[in-house]
């Protein structure tokens, strides 16, 4: 569930609500996007919103 939480606050993953909403450290979610981003499972927009890269995986995390 922190990741479907943490992909519909996209614009700001690691805001401070964020990270008391879900009890992950800011640090760990920092890492955990970097390291996805590296896997290409997600990216940043013209907009600088991060997005999930596969329809399927972004299909399976709103079913989450």
């Amino acid at each position: 569930m922190n990741m479907k939480y943490l992909f519909s606050n996209t614009a700001h993953p690691s805001h401070q609500d964020v990270c008391r909403d879900t009890g992950i450290s800011e640090a760990s979610i920092r890492q955990a996007i970097k390291k996805l981003m590296l896997d290409d499972f997600i990216y940043r927009d013209k907009d600088n919103i991060i997005r999930v890269l596969d329809p399927a995986l972004k299909t399976f995390i709103n079913l989450l």
